[in-house]
């Protein structure tokens, strides 16, 4: 799942596999309490994004991050206690402009098949 919201200016994802890299993986995550739904927990993180490209042009913006601590391939996500969860850490969302139900692989292919309730 992945998005943006505005005001503030708001990139993020939710993240159910991964491929060999994990994604918190990184010197620039700043760690958040971990968020439990959907049967599972997941890794809440942030980034800064300084002057890349954004829905608004270049810009500087955070990214939000939930990662599923058991991968899956298959199954529901519970958007809204993504939300609330960041929002119970302290990671202010703004006005929504787009949220993009899609997949995305690194250095895979194959299909996905997304239904939306």
């Amino acid at each position: 799942m992945y998005g943006w919201t505005t005001n503030p200016l708001v990139e993020y994802y939710v993240v159910e596999n991964y491929g060999t890299h994990a994604p918190f993986d990184t010197p620039e995550a700043e760690f958040k309490p971990n968020i439990t739904t959907d049967g599972d927990s997941y890794i809440v993180f942030t980034k800064m994004r300084v002057d890349k490209p954004s829905i608004v042009g270049t810009a500087t913006f955070a990214q939000y991050f939930s990662v599923r601590n058991t991968r899956r391939t298959a199954g529901t996500i519970t958007l809204a206690n993504h939300f609330a969860g960041w929002e119970a850490a302290g990671l202010k969302l703004g006005a929504f402009r787009g949220q993009i139900l899609a997949t995305e692989g690194q250095g895979s292919n194959g299909t996905a098949e997304i239904d939306v309730w």
